[in-house]
């Protein structure tokens, strides 16, 4: 294992990442004249960054926020009536909104670019169409996990008996509760 949290690397290979972040992050405040370092230390990096490409360190984090936004809302939402609600249409919603996980990115955005580049609704250029690519391929890997997340919580009701006291019995939650997600897995691997 390279890392565990809150515990030191195993491997030297696991010492190199860290140690580069540290001498980039060291260089950033070191004082420049042109290329070369001089001795001091500075801001001036970061003042010369955002005034020659403030624009494009702005919307790095402005158009993933509001994706984040975005997906966490569907993917909630596709996940609860997913988890919730068992039937027909629900199962072809849920396989459909895995589509995107299926095709390469390249051919989302260039489909994104061929579908809205022309009037009536005109995208293309706009910080509106990287959000909706952003959300389309991301989407499906949250909702998958935000799936495994509510279907664990069923498993927690399942386990735990409401008409005992929680605090007379915790040794007997301690069997329950992994027996009750075991169980779920073996059907579930059995079933495929």
């Amino acid at each position: 294992m390279l890392f565990a949290y809150g515990s030191l690397p195993t491997t030297p290979q696991a010492l190199v990442p860290p140690l580069l972040l540290r001498e980039i992050v060291y260089t950033s405040f070191k004082r420049v004249n042109g290329t070369v370092f001089v001795p001091g230390y500075s801001l001036n990096s970061y003042v010369d960054a955002f005034r020659k490409v403030g624009r494009a360190i702005s919307n790095t984090l402005i158009i993933p926020g509001i994706s984040l936004v975005v997906i966490v809302f569907f993917a909630a939402l596709i996940a609860y009536i997913t988890v919730r609600r068992r039937n027909a249409f629900i199962g072809v919603a849920d396989s459909i909104s895995m589509v995107p996980y299926m095709i390469p990115g390249s051919v989302v955005g260039i489909t994104l670019l061929i579908a809205f580049s022309k009037p009536p609704i005109l995208l293309s250029s706009t910080m509106l169409i990287m959000i909706i690519g952003l959300v389309l391929r991301r989407l499906p890997y949250t909702i998958r996990s935000s799936v495994a997340v509510l279907s664990l919580g069923s498993s927690f009701n399942h386990a735990r008996n409401p008409h005992r006291d929680f605090s007379a019995h915790i040794q007997s939650l301690w069997v329950r509760f992994p027996a009750a997600l075991l169980r779920k897995r073996e059907r579930a691997v059995v079933g495929s």
